[in-house]
């Protein structure tokens, strides 16, 4: 059986809803913290949990019943007027408590291990919320092994910050150098950042999914953006690039 990372999505149902109300900046915020923070399962179709929580009293339910599907749904009673009317902090601690109970739930009635979604759970609690993601494989030391680059996705509420940190080997940073803003989503950063690697002991380049742009960065923030366009020209790769971003802090 494989083990795979669920991606764990949240929405709320709230027929008095507002086209004011931007509750959705924040159930996909907590779904992403879960989506990062479980470990991965043991499941062979399992790929997507779907946690509803519904204005409506005694909502609760799960579907499907059958084991080993592809998407489960659980929906819950959830208290809108105290969602509200609270802060933005009270209002992520209240839906990752709402998530969080309704994952024990379901991992129950899937016979998963429910210390999982404690462990994911304490660790949310532990980093106060935060989501920051190394992507492109991790952090990586050049040849000397005198420092170490990682590409970093800060997520937000509004957005996800991609940038570059060099770090020394006792994991104090050397610089940043912020890269783009994107939308909090997996799928559109990753395409921007896929891979990156050492080229020699000063310069670290990061590939986009496409390889037809990159970008080489030194420890002093200094950069050569490189475009390797397929059945297109570089306007066609630039669009790209903007159109998935939000902010560009480099010169593409």
């Amino acid at each position: 059986m494989n083990e795979r990372r669920l991606q764990i999505q949240s929405s709320l149902i709230e027929h008095t809803k507002s086209e004011t109300n931007d509750s959705n900046k924040y159930v996909q915020y907590v779904g992403n913290l879960f989506t990062f923070y479980l470990p991965p399962v043991s499941a062979d179709k399992t790929r997507k949990l779907l946690i509803e929580l519904h204005e409506e009293q005694d909502a609760f339910f799960i579907f499907p019943k059958e084991k080993n599907q592809e998407l489960y749904t659980i929906r819950e009673t959830f208290d809108f007027s105290a969602f509200n009317a609270s802060s933005s902090m009270i209002k992520i601690s209240a839906l990752v408590e709402s998530a969080f109970q309704c994952l024990l739930k379901l991992y129950e009635h899937l016979g998963w291990n429910l210390k999982n979604v404690q462990t994911g759970y304490e660790l949310i609690c532990q980093n106060n919320y935060f989501l920051e993601l190394e992507i492109c494989g991790g952090a990586k030391l050049n040849k000397r092994r005198e420092v170490k680059a990682v590409v970093l996705a800060e997520h937000t509420l509004e957005y996800t910050l991609l940038k570059v940190n060099f770090l020394n080997p006792d994991n104090s940073i050397v610089s940043t150098t912020p890269l783009f803003k994107v939308l909090p989503v997996y799928s559109f950063y990753s395409r921007i950042c896929h891979s990156a690697k050492w080229l020699n002991n000063d310069e670290f380049q990061i590939l986009n999914q496409t390889r037809e742009f990159g970008l080489k960065v030194n420890l002093n923030g200094e950069y050569e953006v490189i475009y390797n366009p397929r059945g297109r020209d570089i306007e066609g790769v630039k669009e790209e690039l903007t159109f998935i971003t939000s902010e560009v802090f480099i010169n593409i």
